[in-house]
């Protein structure tokens, strides 16, 4: 940082303050940012939530838009990925946090600027009920799934709603209540956030059908003829009974005698024993990590697969004496057990 400082051309007195406030003694702790014990990811532990503002006024919506910003600018490790400079967000977003009209504008806003850092775990999560209503509080009984860019029915939820609909998996949708397909992705990209476009696309399709109506009309191609349907829908709360209730994939099989298949999304620790036994001998196993773990068997599970411990990561993490500096080091967690990354190794950089 220091570096940063001398070389950025301002006046040798302005250089000597902002590097005496760099090396400025600072204290440990601080009361509204705080890190989680061993994993070192910051924690803002005072910030109030104002949770009973359904919207709030222009005053809050501004203090969340500077609060957002200053999360990403300060403790974001990977600012550097972000497209746009962030430092220019702000000046985007003040108006557009200022204009909203009501709480649902203003979600959606908040939306779009998470979007901005194109991080798939970055979103407002929890079911949040003003956007659980403008996505729609009923649903259509099958799954979406875009392939190709093609909206395709993959699945059903139960069985009797093939029946029920006419439609059958495969049947590509091209228009909901007569808006064509493309024209809602690129209505929902901007409130979407995620990493990636096949990301964003997955997220879309599961809201895709979603309505706040009993029925929705649909157009289909359905052996290279559309055929326009209309769906009853089903209530949130029997939608999720069936998800609940469905049968889960099985989380180990042999693809062949030498070849072990294991679904890391089903995947539980306890079942760890059976499933070695049954592969131990393979030549290979495929790890199906396209999913979002069930059971946290990292450590377990490496050590059936690796004789000795060895280290396969590095941590970074922020420093409250220095907001907006990240600091590597060459402690690693192992296959084996976490290792608690030691301070003395670190080294602070911009």
């Amino acid at each position: 940082m220091v570096t940063v400082i001398k070389n950025s051309g301002y006046s040798e007195k302005l250089k000597e303050a902002l590097i005496d406030v760099t090396k400025a003694k600072r204290p440990e702790e601080h009361y509204y940012i705080g890190f989680h014990k061993e994993v070192n990811n910051p924690e803002f532990n005072n910030e109030l939530a104002y949770a009973t503002m359904k919207y709030p006024d222009c005053g809050y919506r501004l203090l969340a838009l500077f609060r957002y910003w200053n999360i990403i600018q300060y403790y974001f490790p990977y600012k550097n990925l972000v497209e746009r400079d962030w430092k220019t967000v702000l000046e985007t977003f003040i108006p557009k946090v200022l204009a909203v009209q009501d709480a649902t504008e203003y979600v959606l806003v908040m939306l779009e600027l998470i979007g901005k850092v194109k991080d798939t775990h970055a979103n407002i999560w929890g079911r949040n009920p003003v956007l659980q209503k403008y996505r729609g509080l009923r649903f259509a009984p099958f799954d979406v799934t875009f392939i190709e860019e093609n909206a395709v029915l993959t699945s059903f939820i139960d069985k009797k709603f093939e029946a029920e609909t006419g439609l059958v998996i495969g049947d590509i949708i091209v228009a909901v209540n007569d808006v064509p397909v493309e024209h809602m992705i690129q209505m929902q990209l901007p409130y979407r956030p995620a990493s990636n476009y096949p990301t964003q696309l997955r997220n879309i399709a599961r809201d895709l059908l979603r309505t706040n109506d009993t029925a929705i009309a649909i157009n289909v191609v359905h052996e290279n003829k559309t055929e326009r349907k209309i769906v009853k829908t089903i209530a949130a709360d029997e939608f999720d009974n069936y998800i609940i209730n469905a049968p889960a994939d099985t989380s180990f099989k042999m693809l062949t005698k030498d070849i072990a298949y294991i679904n890391h999304g089903t995947l539980h620790a306890k079942h760890l024993p059976q499933i070695w036994k049954a592969m131990k001998n393979t030549k290979g196993v495929i790890i199906d990590d396209r999913n979002y773990p069930s059971d946290f068997v990292l450590y377990e599970f490496g050590k059936y697969l690796m004789p000795t411990a060895i280290p396969f990561v590095k941590f970074t993490f922020g420093h409250l004496s220095h907001p907006s500096a990240s600091a590597t080091t060459d402690t690693s967690a192992t296959t084996t057990d976490t290792t608690k990354a030691d301070s003395s190794t670190t080294t602070p950089r911009p």
